[in-house]
């Protein structure tokens, strides 16, 4: 009983450094890889005039400032890197991110093709930043919140 599971482990940890090494030597996963639709995107010049009227549809949910629900169930978009927006929103389009809620709005027939995700994120970025984000529940001093910085200080900053 005991060797068949050393083996099955072995097998299971060679898959796993295996994949560590690929992505170590440079290799794209799945998710780091850019879709034609979030280069062309990134590529274009957006209008902000236009964007305001995609962003209607964003505004529904992430407010009107672009500042979403202070319980963060909505999150902020104003601030946010246009990089991100657009790559968060063609993720979601592709199904390459799991997100049921914001689906059908990220769909083309919703906010349209990628000329208005170069549109609508040109619009968020003249958008300014809540200057008093809420927390949720996780305000500062909580556990939650303490882990969350020390993960973000060890894993996103340099």
């Amino acid at each position: 009983m005991r060797k068949p599971m050393i083996k099955i482990l072995a097998v299971a940890l060679g898959v796993v450094f295996a994949g560590a090494a690929g992505a170590a030597e440079g290799e794209k996963v799945k998710w780091s890889v850019h879709s034609g639709e979030i280069d062309e995107a990134i590529a274009l010049d957006g209008d902000k005039v236009n964007g305001r009227d995609v962003f209607e549809v964003c505004s529904a949910c992430h407010l009107p400032e672009g500042w979403g629900t202070e319980d963060g169930t909505f999150p902020q978009l104003a601030g946010q890197h246009a990089d991100v927006l657009i790559k968060q929103l063609s993720d979601i389009r592709a199904k390459n991110r799991d997100n049921p809620t914001m689906y059908p709005f990220a769909l083309p027939e919703s906010i349209g093709d990628a000329q208005a995700l170069a549109d609508v994120v040109a619009y968020i970025e003249t958008i300014p930043m809540n200057p008093k984000p809420g927390y949720g529940p996780w305000e500062p001093g909580t556990p939650e919140y303490e882990k969350g910085a020390q993960l973000y200080k060890d894993n996103c900053t340099r």
